[in-house]
């Protein structure tokens, strides 16, 4: 739209306005820099018949047009007989103004008027200020007004008295169609009753109009069609309003709804209608609500006969504590954040507290906006931040009169209060009882988990050593997708023998990067084609149609073709490494495996690159400055700038995130971990393949890759001396397994170590270990527990140090005998330490606190200030009083 503007402009006053700023030209443009294509830096005349104009998108030039432009004279108009209204709106009173002066200047050109009419007729939003202005022969007449109140308004006809007036007026009014329908279907209705309408307008005769009776008829037509003029997208709510006049209007009708229960939320589609069936029992006044032939809500209602003072608390006047309070952006953000999707009309709460005990709602003329504002005060007053939704109200009573006698003119903002006591939410003429709410169920979207590892491989294997395909697959998609620049990744598989691997490596490997990778099939056999049910199947003279492909797998020669591959795209070739012939395509990476070889080739143009060596093993990052200029003033594509290191920097990460940033894919690194004394201008050789990773590590050239494990090894048992009995799912007995036990055989057991332990599992941002120098310089084993209690308060503010350090007693006591540590937060609970007297019972009875009942004359139990149970298994061990001793000492 802005291009089309700028020809219709250009066109408009014969000339082609400069392009701002404009001081070198794109050196990737040959056709700016041989003079094909100019730029225009200063107005220069323009007096073309055709113009082009081309619409750019994210994915380039998406539609190109060709425009023929008419002569630019315009046909000037005369200023009509009937004066016009002007309409205009805008955020200050002078833009209104400015507005409305522009269009009386131009008011023979009926175009812009037409022009301005279709922009201003919808309301536009933040735009406080409108009025209209009067365009006739005469003086022009401007009013201006702020809309503060943007509630929609009623609209009222006056109409003046008795006069011949009306009769001139109508012979004007005739050139509007609506007004000249209206009068036309007066008269016919008229004419069944012996009265000619239209003689009557239509005379000259002023003894004619002296006549009451063709005065009163003439001009209640004339009324009638000024109405139906302006009224005609009104009608709808003229049958709306008759259809209420057959029962009680239910503004009129205050009611009591008791013990509502919602069984299900019911989804709105925007595409297909919803319907509900309300059936009501006229004696008792219970109710259901259906949909889909399934109650949705249950309840009674009931007039209320009463007073409504006897149906509701009492709660009084409140004085409002602005000083903590959240506006209506905040409130509404919390709630987003919290999973609900509220907009519009359903943002009705102009402000709340932050303790959510009062608030104040705005009335826009809706009932069901107006009852869910009051509803959705309830939600910060909840401290769980998941999406609860009401299914159970006690009663509510709504009085519509009392609500509409608290709104006045000046303010539409009604108070609410919360009493917390009570569970009651009042304003005047409505009461929320007894609200009960639940965590809205949530659509599963597990997927099975991708375990992987970060590991070096070698660009290039030692004779003899095998790899399994999937990890060469895997090794060589992972490089095509590093080194791949762009919105999207095409894959296409030329294959003779079905090979599935790398659909699905691809399609694990792409995301983030890309998200939906393009998958085509070329298949070269009849096994291929039953065997694929996936990839998009293609004919290789389609493929030649289509573009590039950014990554090729092929078994086969015809996949050798270098003008099927983007420029710097890839090819995966399996079999005896080829002679291509072709220099364009030069052989990056190759590895062996049971079923053959593997090879990974890259199409680099033969073009001479120019690079620039920046090492970051300078400290107090003083390449940075270097390596900043070197990003700005990069001027042509061939260009790289290589980041060099031989020390832990975090090379690799830091070139990882300029590649996706939009502008760095000139950005390439060369890491030597091992060899400090490798000189990196010997990297020519890796240098020329153009890889954006490329690491040098026993001195082998490669890079790091995320590998998956397989599930075969996750799962394989292993041995270990310390484990302890679990379960994936609680009460499942045959999802048991045995976990390894944290604390092994031959870890110390001292004081120090159990207290480091602790520490450990609480204080996930820190390393317990910088603590060991200060807890053994402590002598007592009280200074170290109360040491180690004050530094877990700074980080769990909540709880007392006493309480710190009776959980760290009871963690003892655990350790001591073999057992794993679960965290929990019953804080303030017992220790339960028991020393059995049969067998029997062991860690498999659980954490029960109803324990020492369920093994009564079977075990001696005591209990202790703590945290967990404790467990003593072996009875010829210490006694219960001596096992006390050793865990607090």
């Amino acid at each position: 739209m802005a291009g089309l503007a700028k020809i219709l402009l250009s066109h408009r006053f014969g000339l082609l306005p400069a392009n701002l700023h404009f001081k070198h030209p794109n050196q990737d443009i040959p056709g700016l820099l041989d003079g094909r294509l100019k730029v225009v830096t200063e107005n220069t005349p323009f007096s073309g018949r055709y113009a082009a104009l081309s619409s750019f998108g994210f994915g380039g030039t998406n539609v190109h047009i060709l425009l023929k432009l008419t002569p630019k004279e315009l046909p000037m108009f005369h200023k009509p007989r009937i004066p016009i209204l002007l309409l205009a709106s805008g955020r200050t009173s002078e833009a209104v103004e400015y507005h409305l002066n522009q269009i009386r200047y131009h008011g023979e050109n009926l175009n812009l008027i037409a022009l301005t009419h279709a922009t201003f007729k919808t309301n536009i939003s933040r735009h406080p200020y409108r009025g209209y202005g009067i365009l006739s022969e005469s003086e022009p007449e401007i009013q201006i007004h702020n809309c503060l109140n943007h509630a929609r308004r009623p609209i009222w006809f006056i109409f003046t008295g008795l006069g011949s007036q009306w009769v001139g007026m109508s012979k004007d009014m005739m050139s509007f169609k609506t007004f000249h329908d209206s009068i036309l279907k007066s008269s016919q209705i008229l004419l069944e009753n012996g009265f000619d309408l239209l003689k009557v307008l239509e005379t000259e005769d002023t003894e004619i109009l002296e006549n009451l009776k063709n005065s009163i008829v003439s001009i209640t037509s004339i009324q009638i069609a000024l109405v139906d003029l302006l009224t005609t997208g009104y009608i709808w709510l003229v049958w709306k309003a008759f259809s209420k006049q057959q029962g009680v209007n239910f503004e009129e009708l205050p009611v009591v709804l008791e013990n509502l229960r919602f069984e299900r939320s019911t989804v709105l589609n925007y595409n297909a209608p919803v319907s509900f069936i309300v059936s009501i029992l006229l004696d008792n006044g219970e109710f259901e609500v259906l949909e889909n032939s399934g109650a949705v809500c249950r309840g009674s209602i009931r007039m209320m006969e009463g007073n409504y003072d006897l149906e509701v608390f009492k709660l009084g006047s409140k004085q409002l504590q602005k000083d903590a309070y959240l506006d209506k952006q905040s409130f509404y953000k919390d709630l987003r954040l919290r999973g609900y999707e509220y907009s519009e009309v359903f943002q009705g709460v102009s402000s709340i507290g932050t303790n959510g005990d009062w608030a104040e709602v705005n009335w826009n003329e809706n009932w069901v906006t107006f009852l869910d504002a009051i509803l959705q005060t309830g939600i910060v007053r909840s401290t769980r931040r998941g999406l609860y939704l009401p299914i159970r109200l006690e009663k509510v009573t709504i009085d519509p009169a009392r609500v509409k006698n608290v709104v006045t003119e000046n303010s539409a903002s009604i108070q609410i209060q919360y009493s917390n006591n009570l569970e009651v939410t009042q304003c005047p003429g409505v009461e929320f009882r007894g609200m009960k709410v639940s965590l809205a169920a949530r659509r599963s979207l597990s997927s099975n988990a991708i375990f992987t590892e970060h590991l070096f491989k070698p660009y290039v294997e030692q004779p003899g050593r095998l790899t399994s395909v999937h990890e060469v697959i895997e090794f060589f998609v992972g490089i095509a997708i590093d080194n791949t620049f762009g919105r999207e990744f095409t894959l296409t598989e030329m294959l003779t023998e079905s090979c599935q691997t790398i659909f699905t490596i691809v399609t694990n490997l792409c995301p983030p990067k890309f998200s939906s990778p393009d998958l085509r099939l070329v298949p070269m056999s009849q096994e291929v084609i039953q065997s694929q049910i996936r990839s998009k199947i293609i004919t290789l003279e389609e493929l030649q149609e289509l573009k590039f492909s950014n990554l090729i797998f092929t078994d086969t020669d015809k996949g050798l073709n270098v003008g099927m591959i983007q420029n710097c795209g890839f090819l995966i070739y399996k079999g005896e490494v080829p002679t291509t012939g072709n220099e364009d395509l030069v052989l990056v990476s190759q590895k062996q495996t049971q079923q053959g070889m593997y090879a990974l080739f890259r199409k680099v143009p033969n073009t001479s690159l120019k690079q620039t060596f920046i090492s970051m093993d300078a400290g107090a990052f003083a390449w940075l400055k270097d390596f900043k200029y070197a990003l700005k003033s990069r001027t042509h594509q061939n260009e790289r700038i290589i980041l060099t290191s031989k020390v832990t920097s975090g090379i690799l990460g830091l070139v990882k995130c300029l590649i996706a940033e939009h502008g760095y894919e000139n950005v390439r690194c060369v890491y030597s971990i091992d060899d400090k004394d490798f000189n990196f201008e010997d990297a020519s050789e890796q240098l020329k393949f153009d890889l954006v990773f490329n690491v040098r590590k026993n001195n082998e050239w490669g890079c790091y890759g995320n590998f998956a494990i397989p599930n075969e090894t996750l799962t394989k048992p292993r041995p270990t001396t310390e484990a302890y009995a679990d379960a994936l799912v609680t009460g499942d007995l045959s999802s048991a397994f045995f976990t390894k036990n944290f604390i092994e055989k031959g870890v110390k057991n001292d004081e120090t170590s159990w207290l480091m332990y602790f520490m450990m599992l609480h204080m996930t941002l820190a390393d317990p270990g910088i603590f060991e120098k200060e807890l053994n310089e402590l002598s007592s084993f009280d200074d170290k527990l109360l040491f180690t209690a004050k530094k877990l308060a700074e980080v769990y503010v909540n709880f007392e140090i006493q309480e710190i350090m009776c959980m760290a007693i009871s963690f003892a006591g655990r350790l001591k005998i073999g057992y794993s540590y679960e965290p929990t937060n019953k804080v303030r609970s017992r220790t339960v330490l028991i020393k059995t007297l049969r067998g029997g019972f062991d860690k498999s009875l659980g954490n029960d606190y109803g324990l020492p009942e369920y093994c009564s004359n079977k075990v001696e139990v005591i209990e202790v200030d703590g945290h967990h149970h404790c467990f003593h298994e072996n009875p010829l061990e210490l006694g219960i009083p001596s096992m006390i001793l050793t865990l607090m000492r």
